[in-house]
């Protein structure tokens, strides 16, 4: 109901994901970091053994990138003195610890966080019924499924729509730039939701509420796809995971960039101190320090 609402008094912010991007670009460009593009075919089967393209020696590792557009020819081996995985939640780089390890008699599959997002640009002033000066979090309500053959299902899997007004429009006659997203908090087997039909939820739930929109202003459609839970990542391993293959999402609520950026502070001071040492580099020493500052 309209009256039974819960605010809270605090900052929301959504990440430019171009803009973030470009600044990274940017920083490369400027410290003279050197960008292959391709892609690693080494896939672990141990921890510290793979089935070819990476294998690690006393003094650092050996990367085979294959180039992107498939072929042997432009192959290239990069010589390392350690690895770090940024390639993400699905990651056949980094082996993850046993269940016995994490605390579990058995292991747990991760549910799936699944959202269809949109920014577009309000036709007029209808925003109602939510705020145009405030971040609507959670709005579980079907009523615009009632009467749809969606409702049963919408009960059986709920989800949950963000609105997040962001100043205003880009065109004439535009009311505010607003991101839509309709969120399946998490889900696992059968009840995991799917893109598409998070997307017809989300239209049927404007449409319902009289908030249009021009195609033409439709941008920064979002896809999400979120393991929530899963084992951390094998702290004995040679291989330093950031960001999702360091399982760094929140459990509960799927959030994980700012995580990942908090981290990444430890993670770089505990590799700039092993790798200071010169001679007396040792990769081992330097991952783990790596992995206690990730997951002390």
């Amino acid at each position: 109901p309209d009256d039974e609402r819960l605010r809270l008094d605090r900052a929301y912010l959504k990440v430019d994901r171009l803009r973030l991007k470009a600044l990274l670009r940017e920083k490369h460009a400027a410290t003279g970091v050197q960008l292959l593009e391709g892609y690693a075919p080494a896939a672990a089967i141990a921890p510290n053994l793979f089935d070819g393209g990476l294998v690690h020696d006393a003094s650092g590792s050996t990367l085979t990138v294959k180039a992107s557009g498939g072929g042997g020819g432009g192959d290239v081996r990069v010589r390392a003195k350690l690895v770090v995985d940024a390639t993400g939640f699905e990651s056949k780089l980094t082996v993850r610890e046993s269940p016995a390890a994490g605390g579990l008699w058995k292991e747990l599959a991760p549910g799936y966080q699944i959202a269809y997002g949109m920014c577009v640009d309000v036709a007029g002033d209808k925003l109602a019924p939510y705020d145009a000066s405030a971040m609507t979090l959670f709005d579980y309500r079907t009523d615009h499924l009632v009467g749809s053959d969606l409702l049963a299902d919408a009960e059986e899997r709920p989800s949950f729509v963000y609105v997040m007004p962001s100043g205003e429009g880009g065109c004439d006659g535009c009311g505010a730039s607003v991101f839509f997203e309709e969120t399946s908090l998490v889900g696992r087997g059968e009840r995991r939701l799917e893109f598409e039909t998070l997307k017809q939820r989300l239209i049927k739930r404007l449409a319902f509420h009289g908030i249009t929109y021009g195609e033409a202003s439709v941008r920064e459609e979002e896809y999400c796809y979120i393991p929530m839970g899963g084992q951390l990542p094998d702290r004995t391993q040679r291989v330093v995971p950031i960001g999702g293959a360091a399982n760094t999402v929140h459990p509960a609520t799927g959030y994980q960039l700012c995580r990942m950026l908090a981290s990444s502070t430890g993670v770089a001071a505990a590799l700039s101190a092993e790798l200071s040492k010169g001679d007396g580099f040792d990769p081992d020493a330097a991952a783990a320090a790596a992995h206690a500052s990730l997951w002390p």
